[in-house]
Parts: structure tokens; C-alpha cells; sequence
């Protein structure tokens, strides 16, 4: 094995290294801000005049729902990042392979001669041994951390607005309230399910194998 794929090898997985890291800096930074925002908001609250009541809805129906999806989304693109790292170091491990085209199991960690470069196809093989697969479970708390935060922002929101006497307006500003937030939900989720089929794509594949479904949205292709 020539250094200049070595090379590239090492630098691949410390850039893989590099979005892990900046993914749990993002999740630490943003939640920490939820955290204070979303304890002060409810502390000012106590204080009922108009204006307090229109920043407390400010707060809790779009300040803190942006936060959260804005953070979530560059949360999801280091994933993507480190994925695209995975899927292309995949298809280069491949390249040292005696045989590139055979499926990987438990007994190729122990043919070096044959497989000399192996991580990225070992973990990413679906075998049934234990750490021979993706440890997704991770990844799915993270989102379930996000997930909440959202829905106790939208749901302090909108008991808030049931709450309150709008007089005349009640029914539309309850209406309108609802709607809002099934709509953001909507969005976001159509969003969120775009970027997590193109993780998972990439996730199963192998560069020079099996590409992913190419990306239209301008957002997936970025760096």
C-alpha cells in the first residue's frame, strides 16, 4: 500500500473525527441556550402586561422553535458529513481488496492479506455479531433531546395563546395559532425526512458500488 492512499486515508477519518466533534458542540451550545431562554421566558412571564405576553409568544412560538430546528439542522448536515466520509472511504478500502465485490463478515478482520483496509465496510456490513453494525442509538437520542425541545416550546405557545382572552378574537388567534405550528411541523419534518433518507443512503452504500439518490436540494450538496 503506496502512502499517498494512506495519507488521504488519515485525513478522511480526522475530518470524519471533526464533524463528530462539531456535532456535539452544536448540540451542547444550542441546548444550553434553549435551557436559559426557555427558564427565562417563564420567569418573565410571571410579569402579565401586553408587552410581556407578546414577547412570551415571540419567544416560545418562534425565537425558540428557529433555535432549535436551526441547531438540529446543522446538527444533521455534520452527519451527513461524516456519512459522505464513510461511503467514500468505503468504496477506497474496496480498492485494496483482493476480491472487491465479496460481502464482509466477522472472519475478514482476520485476513489482512485479503482485506488490508477494512473499518468502514466492517461496520457498515449489517452482520448480526455484536459490533459488526452502525450504533445508531446515539444518534437517535440527540434527536429525541431536539424533538422535545420543540414540542415544549410549541406546546407552551399555544397554551398560551388558549389562555389568554383575546375577547372577540379568541377563535381566530386559536385557529391561527394551530395551524402555525401544524404547518412549521409539517415543514420540518418534510425537511428532516429528505436529509435522513440521504443519510441512510449513504449509510448503506459504497462509493463506486452503489451511489445514493443524487440530492436536488441545494442545502444536501454543501460542504
Amino acid at each position: 500500500m503506496t502512502e499517498p492512499p494512506l495519507l488521504e486515508y488519515q485525513t478522511l477519518r480526522e475530518e470524519s473525527a471533526q464533524a463528530r466533534n462539531a456535532q456535539q458542540a452544536i448540540l451542547q451550545w444550542s441546548l444550553g441556550a434553549f435551557a436559559v431562554i426557555f427558564a427565562g421566558a417563564l420567569a418573565a412571564s410571571a410579569s402579565v402586561t401586553p408587552d410581556m405576553e407578546r414577547l412570551h409568544l415571540a419567544v416560545f412560538g418562534f425565537a425558540l422553535p428557529g433555535l432549535v430546528v436551526g441547531s438540529c439542522l446543522a446538527w444533521v448536515g455534520e452527519l451527513i458529513r461524516m456519512e459522505r466520509v464513510g461511503f467514500y472511504i468505503r468504496g477506497r478500502e474496496r480498492t485494496f481488496w483482493q476480491a472487491p465485490e465479496k460481502k464482509v463478515s466477522v472472519s475478514s478482520v482476520r485476513d489482512r492479506q485479503a482485506y488490508p483496509l477494512l473499518w468502514e465496510n466492517y461496520i457498515a456490513s449489517g452482520g448480526t455479531e455484536a459490533g459488526q453494525r452502525k450504533q445508531w442509538s446515539g444518534y437517535m437520542g440527540a434527536v429525541l433531546i431536539y424533538a422535545d425541545a420543540y414540542v415544549a416550546s410549541f406546546a407552551v405557545f399555544l397554551l398560551t395563546v388558549w389562555a389568554h382572552d383575546f375577547g372577540s378574537h379568541a377563535l381566530a388567534w386559536r385557529l391561527g395559532a394551530s395551524l402555525y405550528t401544524g404547518a412549521v411541523t409539517m415543514a420540518c419534518l418534510l425537511t428532516f425526512w429528505r436529509r435522513a433518507r440521504l443519510v441512510l443512503e449513504m449509510a448503506r452504500g459504497v462509493a463506486g458500488l452503489a451511489h445514493p439518490r443524487p440530492a436536488t436540494d441545494p442545502g444536501l450538496t454543501g460542504r
